[in-house]
Order: structure tokens, then C-alpha cells, then sequence
């Protein structure tokens, strides 16, 4: 154990700081901080990004099945009225107003 007489206390006049380097210090931290707040948002900006993109995707993908189904219902349903002589031009011919 240390004796009284090896301890030496220095007065708060003997502890200087540089006060430049430490508002130096100060500064950059919280540049770096607010970088990493920006990298942050940034990263959830692009993820929200992506849940669109693949959203509006799929939904790309949705019109372009409803439009092939409509056409082969359309298709269908022309194909129906030939077969069955229910085509709006052959009634007008026979004198049938539709």
C-alpha cells in the first residue's frame, strides 16, 4: 500500500485542457453521429423502397394475369355467341332489336 508521503494530489491548475482540441473532439463526434443518424435513415429509406418496388411488381404481375383472363373471358364469352347465334349483328338482321 501506498504511504501518505508517495501520494501526490495535483491542484485543478495543474490539470489543463486543451480546450480547442476538446471542442475539437466534441465536434467530430457529433459529426459522426449525425452521419451515422443519416446512414440510418438512409438504410430505411432503401428498404422502404424495395417493399414498393417488389409491391408494384407484383401488382404488375396481377394486371397482366387480369387482362389475359379477361381477354380469354371475353374471347369466351364471343366464342359462346357465335355458337349459340346470339351475336348482336345477326339479330339486327333477323329483324331483332337488342
Amino acid at each position: 500500500m501506498l504511504s501518505h508521503s508517495q501520494l501526490s494530489i495535483s491542484s485543478p491548475s495543474d490539470c489543463s485542457f486543451d480546450d480547442d482540441a476538446f471542442s475539437a473532439n466534441a465536434i467530430a463526434t457529433e459529426n459522426r453521429l449525425s452521419q451515422a443518424s443519416f446512414i440510418l435513415e438512409y438504410q430505411q429509406l432503401y428498404n422502404s423502397y424495395k417493399m414498393c418496388l417488389a409491391s408494384l411488381q407484383e401488382c404488375v404481375i396481377e394486371v397482366d394475369d387480369l387482362c389475359i383472363e379477361y381477354e380469354q373471358l371475353y374471347y369466351n364469352s364471343f366464342l359462346r355467341s357465335i355458337a349459340t347465334g346470339a351475336y348482336p349483328w345477326r339479330r339486327k338482321q333477323q329483324g331483332v332489336e337488342v
